[in-house]
């Protein structure tokens, strides 16, 4: 999601896509784990590729929703959101 308002997918901002993980959350635990945010794929579509000979920075909103279960069967939705900019970050080395 673009602040501007240009969210069309792969024209203003990567595709979208959904993904597997696992995990089991402790009773009043917490569960630290990893999940891909933006796919190595993305880099090479546009509008990302574009900003491989482009100087400017993309600014974008990931919203994220984690699915699952608790210990007895009910559904559980969570959804957060993170800022991801977008750019030419090239190793100058």
């Amino acid at each position: 999601m673009r602040a501007d308002g240009h969210n069309t997918q792969r024209f203003y901002i990567p595709y979208s896509f959904d993904g597997a993980i696992t995990g089991t959350v402790p009773a009043n635990g917490t569960l630290i784990i990893g999940f891909e945010l933006v796919r190595h794929d993305a880099k090479l579509e546009s509008p990302l590729m574009q900003l491989f000979s482009n100087p400017s920075v993309l600014n974008t909103i990931a919203n994220v929703t984690f699915y699952g279960h608790d210990q007895v069967g009910n559904t559980v939705t969570v959804t957060g959101s993170v800022s991801v900019q977008f750019a030419d970050f090239a190793d100058p080395s």
